[in-house]
């Protein structure tokens, strides 16, 4: 149980998720999709690197913002989600931004749209959701550092300290930078509360969703 089990000390990372299209349907915007996925609501598809995972529940998000229940298909990884792109296999796919860049700016594939609060510099003509009057579907994915519980309040401070002074070196914010990432700061209470909010935001998706875990 991470609430007990588990100690937090601070975010790394924070990425942005995104919907991107492919071949088919040929459209160019998300509000084009949108009126495709109404018209075509069994065809209307996403890719997903992992079943459970936020790129997942995100799906579920947007489905339920545009009245269509649109179907997950996962895959084993981001790269054979864009040969499915591609190829017009899927009508679409949610994964991490970084995993799409290189092919949305190749014209292989079309981001629609981002999940963070503000454009992304690696795309930065992709709105975000919450541009496109879908603030619900707002968020990012993270990483972070924890610690066993238990662990005294000294070390965990002495993480702290270290993953700040860590992340404000010149080469990692450029290795972040590359990769679309954002620091994620912050002390641990700072940290703990993060988790808390989305804990709570998550599991009522979860809970209307009806997703249960593999017994």
């Amino acid at each position: 149980d991470p609430k007990k089990d588990l100690v937090p000390i601070g975010t790394a990372a924070e990425f942005a998720f995104s919907l991107a299209v492919g071949t088919a349907p040929k459209v160019s915007t998300w509000a084009e999709y949108v009126t495709w996925a109404k018209a075509n609501p069994k065809d209307a598809n996403y890719g997903i690197p992992a079943l459970g995972a936020p790129h997942h529940f995100f799906g579920i998000l947007l489905g339920n913002a545009i009245g269509v229940e649109m179907q997950h298909v996962p895959f084993q990884g981001s790269a054979p989600i864009n040969l499915a792109l591609i190829g017009g296999q899927i009508s679409s796919s949610i994964d991490v931004a970084s995993s799409q860049v290189e092919n949305h700016k190749a014209g292989k594939i079309r981001m629609l749209a981002v999940s963070t609060e503000q454009r992304i510099p690696q795309v930065p003509e992709v709105p975000t959701f919450t541009e496109l009057g879908l603030p619900i579907v707002s968020g990012a994915g993270f990483n972070a550092l924890y610690a066993p519980a238990n662990t005294p309040a000294s070390a965990i401070e002495a993480w702290s300290k270290a993953l700040v002074k860590i992340m404000a070196m010149p080469d990692v914010i450029e290795k972040f930078d590359l990769y679309g990432a954002e620091d994620g700061g912050g002390s641990p209470e700072r940290f703990a509360e993060f988790i808390r909010s989305e804990t709570q935001k998550w599991a009522k998706v979860i809970k209307d969703a009806k997703v249960q875990a593999d017994s």
